[in-house]
């Protein structure tokens, strides 16, 4: 559940539309956008119903060419005031190493035996400059001379089967919850609820918790005559990784005869080059990027709507709408300067200077 995405609700509407044919969006009358829908309190719906084809286009014109999703919110009814809760707690898993087909510590360990002893040597990679895991051992073994300490090394790194995803990743624990009273007499009739939703995602550092809230109000002025007010809003904070981190890659790829950490818990960085093209180095660890750096993206949103429905006769009614929208998001990416990331940037600079 990744919402709130780092862009204005316009553009996200408008590139949804202009890439996977989105239908028209019509929430009481008015149009919304997806990013909208995806966010809405589904406590707060009352009904959805779907109009193609020329049902649609005799409507809304050519607006619907792809559809339309008509969504009518719940609203209030005449007696006593109800109120009433709602509740929902959901887990999702992390990744597992049984979800794919990696090679454990072992079989990494006998593959880079075998490209030794095969005499293949090992593929040139420009990042990566420390040897890690068994060629580590192989040239400690070679500078030292030490056999015994080299064996023992090697059956260590066999056993270690370290866990990258129990590493970066965690089960999520998400709950939602929902309050609303409804009521009213024969001329005046209201509904109001507030929910609030906390998501944490099953990578380590992303989180979402969003607030909405909504109050309808429905005015008999007259028999034929129906005023109608409104008004939703909702606060989302949402934390993710610093846009560099690709936690999925680095689970995935990373070698499990290699550690993020040592047996007494402190981080084991890894020498790459900042640059392809360049001998400067690096120290790296993915858990020192992602203790060091966040992404946040915080949206508020406020609408305001009034219609009036004027029925002339049976069977034909005249409508008038007027709608207020109000929208910020705002993204924010810091990155402390204790990071790989920012010692490519560093690089960069320096590199800039020097062919200025």
């Amino acid at each position: 559940g990744n919402s709130s995405l780092p862009m204005s609700v316009e553009e996200f509407n408008e590139g949804v539309r202009n890439q996977l044919n989105t239908p028209l969006i019509i929430m009481d009358g008015f149009e919304i956008s997806l990013q909208k829908l995806m966010d809405y309190n589904d406590e707060e719906i009352a009904s959805i119903n779907i109009l193609k084809d020329a049902s649609a286009t005799a409507i809304y014109g050519t607006r619907a060419a792809n559809g339309v999703i008509v969504i009518t919110t719940r609203r209030g009814k005449s007696g006593t005031p109800v109120v009433s809760y709602s509740g929902s707690v959901n887990a999702v898993i992390r990744p597992h190493y049984s979800d794919f087909n990696l090679m454990n510590s072992k079989e990494r360990v006998d593959v880079s035996r075998e490209i030794y002893e095969r005499g293949l040597g090992y593929p040139q990679n420009n990042n990566l400059y420390t040897p890690l895991g068994y060629e580590k051992a192989l040239l400690d073994y070679w500078k030292h001379g030490n056999f015994s300490a080299f064996q023992k090394e090697v059956g260590r790194l066999e056993r270690l089967n370290y866990d990258w995803f129990d590493e970066l990743y965690r089960a999520a624990v998400n709950h939602s919850h929902s309050v609303n009273i409804s009521g009213g007499s024969d001329q005046v009739r209201y509904y109001f609820s507030v929910g609030y939703d906390n998501q944490r995602g099953t990578e380590k550092g992303v989180s979402l918790d969003r607030v909405t809230s909504r109050a309808n109000l429905d005015v008999d002025l007259r028999k034929n005559l129906l005023l109608s007010f409104g008004m939703d809003g909702s606060v989302q904070k949402a934390k993710y990784n610093h846009s560099s981190i690709q936690v999925f890659d680095e689970a995935y790829n990373r070698s499990r005869a290699v550690e993020a950490r040592d047996e007494n818990g402190e981080l084991v960085y890894i020498d790459k080059r900042l640059s392809s093209d360049r001998q400067e180095l690096g120290r790296y660890n993915i858990l020192n990027e992602m203790q060091n750096s966040e992404r946040k993206i915080d949206n508020k949103a406020y609408n305001f709507n009034v219609t009036l429905n004027w029925e002339l006769v049976k069977g034909i009614k005249l409508s008038s709408r007027f709608a207020y929208r109000n929208t910020t998001n705002i993204t924010e990416e810091w990155i402390k300067d204790n990071t790989f990331f920012m010692a490519q940037l560093r690089s960069y600079d320096e590199f800039r200077d020097d062919i200025a």
